[in-house]
């Protein structure tokens, strides 16, 4: 909706950008430095819906995931190199009110559980239904690519999911 740009000797910044996407609101600022082409950026989105995220590459038909998402992220990157490569930061978020949908992490999680006790307590079977929750939140701090966590938390109705671990998103890899 909104936003100011200013340049000065090759280097140039983009701030006050106000937005409205996915039934959400985004404000954000851009930097970049001439002598070695980084890039910082300041990310906050607030009620924003995750699912149609998820579903902007054009890779998936499904998101994994639905609810409202708030984010706080402060980032550099190394625009004339690999970009995520040397992608470094801070990211936090919350995600509330949803449901996680099958991904192959939370069904190998979810094989661990006996089966008969989800039956017994009446409940359907999260790896068919997906594992509704109140709230997932987790802090990432990372260098060169890598962003680990150690508060990972799922807060649901039916269970509570904590994690510790990383997330490479160079490689696009989980740990």
């Amino acid at each position: 909706r909104k936003g100011d740009f200013s340049y000065a000797a090759g280097n140039w910044r983009v701030y006050n950008v106000s937005a409205k996407s996915f039934k959400g609101d985004i404000n954000l600022e851009l930097s970049g430095r001439a002598p070695d082409d980084w890039m910082h950026m300041a990310v906050k989105l607030r009620g924003m819906q995750v699912g149609p995220l998820f579903l902007l590459s054009g890779e998936r038909t499904q998101s994994p995931v639905v609810g409202r998402l708030d984010l706080d992220a402060d980032l550099w990157a190394d625009t004339k190199g690999d970009f995520f490569q040397t992608l470094s930061g801070t990211i936090s978020t919350n995600v509330t009110n949803g449901v996680l949908f099958k991904l192959k992490i939370l069904s190998r999680m979810l094989s661990l559980v006996d089966v008969s006790e989800w039956l017994n307590a009446q409940v359907p079977d999260p790896r068919v239904s997906g594992v509704p929750f109140r709230g997932i939140t987790a802090q990432f701090a990372g260098e060169h690519g890598i962003f680990q966590t150690d508060d990972f938390l799922l807060d649901g109705p039916i269970m509570k999911i904590t994690a510790a671990g990383s997330v490479n998103v160079a490689q696009s890899a989980l740990d």
